[in-house]
């Protein structure tokens, strides 16, 4: 399926993506443009926002199950799967100014 978000590293090394009717998170090369890595975690297929850690070691995904989850891209290994609070989805993600603490924003809605 489509692409459902992208971020490309602070340092223009790797890009990632996740996609519809995807269970994982992909990593792309930017100078060769191969695939290199993909991770499964949460729900990709509804992934909201994608951020680097400062120093580009980790990702962090908002996905819509709902929660965020992170990996780290030196150990080709899911580190954290976690959850802010009771957001129904997850869909930004941003660094704190100081860039201590990751904030997370969401939609919480009912149908009837």
């Amino acid at each position: 399926g489509g692409s459902t978000c992208f971020a490309v590293s602070h340092n223009d090394r790797w890009l990632v993506s996740c996609s519809h009717g995807v269970t994982l998170a992909r990593v792309w090369d930017l100078k060769t443009l191969e695939l290199i890595k993909t991770f499964p975690g949460g729900d990709c297929s509804n992934a909201g926002a994608i951020l680097f850690s400062p120093d580009d070691s980790r990702i962090f995904i908002a996905g819509s199950n709902p929660g965020v989850w992170s990996a780290n891209l030196n150990h080709d290994k899911v580190v954290t799967n976690f959850f802010p609070g009771d957001l129904a989805s997850t869909c930004d993600l941003r660094y704190s100014p100081d860039k201590t603490m990751i904030l997370a924003s969401g939609c919480e809605y009912l149908l009837d």
